[in-house]
């Protein structure tokens, strides 16, 4: 059990056998609080004794970028004055007691690019020093992979980098997302070198398949080969508000 609890811990109905053994275990707090989770949940339980295990922090609402098929161009329209709204480290050690029980913290938001946080490299290297045993992940669209960030996520044992890269070519990138192409790929390398033989942090490509870049995901695999990441990842593109002048996603 001991060996396999990583994967038993996914499983709701093994939460709730497991969490009446949990203190008897040899777990860290961590792995017994997610337990005593599935366990309230799996009881229906209204009133909970455990913490949130799992959550997403979005650094700020700034984005560096116009993706056209991105509804960032919406929001930004319907409301003009916008705010960066940086998460600093005073407001994180303010809030801290809320993330002290994460397994699982992901970086990301709705129109926010994580990485353009000047406080990106203090927040992650605070929260390692924390808990070494909570898993981060940034979703990032790989234009502010700069020295300092990759440094200190080299440092600090950062998990998973998942770079939002839609295109397999200069050509379709600049149709749908727009931005420097050789500066991004030139970051991935760099991340990609600069981890050498250690495993963290995992990189992935995401790739939002639509009827612009659909030839481009003949090429995405090699291309990804090529920059020597971990995984692909690619999932259907659905139609929202944008600069798109059609649907071109393959949803209908």
């Amino acid at each position: 059990i001991y060996k396999n609890i990583d994967s038993l811990l996914s499983s709701r109905y093994f939460g709730k056998f497991l969490s009446d053994f949990a203190q008897i275990l040899p777990l860290g707090g961590l792995k017994k609080n997610i337990l005593l989770t599935k366990k309230e949940i799996a009881n229906n339980k209204i009133q909970l004794s455990s913490y949130p295990y799992k959550g997403v922090l979005n650094l700020t609402d700034a984005c560096n970028q116009r993706c056209r098929f991105c509804e960032i161009h919406y929001i930004f329209q319907k409301y003009p004055k916008q705010y960066p709204n940086f998460i600093d480290l005073e407001i994180l050690k303010k809030y801290y007691p809320l993330l002290a029980q994460m397994k699982f913290l992901d970086f990301y938001g709705t129109t926010g690019e994580p990485l353009l946080s000047p406080f990106f490299p203090d927040v992650i290297r605070f929260l390692k020093s924390k808990n070494p045993e909570i898993y981060l992940l940034v979703n990032t669209n790989g234009s502010f992979l700069t020295e300092i960030n990759i440094k200190t996520m080299v440092e600090v044992g950062f998990d998973e980098v998942v770079i939002s890269f839609h295109a397999a070519t200069e050509k379709t990138y600049q149709d749908l997302v727009g931005g420097n192409y050789q500066k991004l790929i030139d970051n991935i390398r760099k991340l990609a070198g600069r981890r050498g033989n250690k495993k963290k942090p995992l990189i992935g490509l995401t790739f939002a398949l639509n009827k612009i870049n659909a030839q481009d995901a003949l090429f995405y695999p090699g291309l990804a080969k090529k920059l020597s990441v971990d995984y692909i990842h690619l999932n259907h593109y659905y139609h929202v508000r944008n600069q798109l002048s059609e649907d071109v996603s393959f949803y209908f």
